[in-house]
């Protein structure tokens, strides 16, 4: 849905691309209401380069599709220029004290950390806050990072309303999925196991 040639690419590198012509594009609230430029939502798209639905599956189409318009699942927002930039995919937003806690952001800011192999961001249940948000990292091989480091550094670098509530340094890499992503189900189903009782380094902010 979006393209970007190499100068655009330098000159707005967070952006996935420019709308391409024919494609319609919109950013919509929880309620499917549009968002102003520059405001983060839902992604919603039409247009002839669209698949029209999935093949003999009703329930699959009323999830996904609305009016005619594709819900990407992911977050992002759109400038005045038609370029889209995604921030998260919408079902790994953590929402703690009202607040949207976008995954990607917190992943990339850790990514700095010198001597960390993979990051992840998920939310776990919480009666109070709605969601807390933890991060599980692993070293490089060799490599040793401390939890409560890792907690210094987030205070620093991060929002107040951004900072983890749990910090597990762990020594095993992160289950993946078909798609060869972090499989963020696995990890908050194993967020009890990681958090009491395992080999994992744990701090609490």
């Amino acid at each position: 849905i979006c393209t970007a040639t190499g100068d655009e690419h330098l000159a707005n590198p967070k952006a996935a691309g420019r709308i391409v012509p024919g494609t319609e594009v919109r950013v919509v609230d929880d309620a499917g209401r549009d968002l102003p430029l520059g405001e983060a939502g839902e992604i919603w798209v039409r247009g002839p380069l669209l698949m029209q639905g999935y093949w003999n599956n009703p329930e699959a189409n009323a999830a996904a599709f609305s009016d005619g318009w594709f819900r990407t699942g992911d977050i992002g927002f759109l400038d005045a220029d038609r370029f889209i930039t995604i921030v998260d995919r919408k079902k790994d937003v953590i929402i703690s004290k009202g607040e949207n806690i976008y995954s990607a952001e917190i992943e990339r800011a850790f990514q700095e950390v010198p001597g960390m192999m993979e990051v992840a961001a998920f939310g776990v249940p919480d009666p109070r806050l709605g969601e807390r948000l933890v991060v599980a990292i692993v070293p490089h091989a060799g490599q040793t990072l401390d939890a409560g480091e890792l907690m210094a550094f987030a205070r620093a670098n991060l929002a107040d309303y951004k900072i983890p509530s749990e910090i597990l340094v762990r020594p095993r890499p992160f289950q993946r999925n078909a798609l060869g992503k972090v499989d963020k189900v696995v990890l908050r189903k194993s967020y009890p196991t990681e958090n009491k009782g395992s080999d994992a380094d744990v701090v609490s902010g």
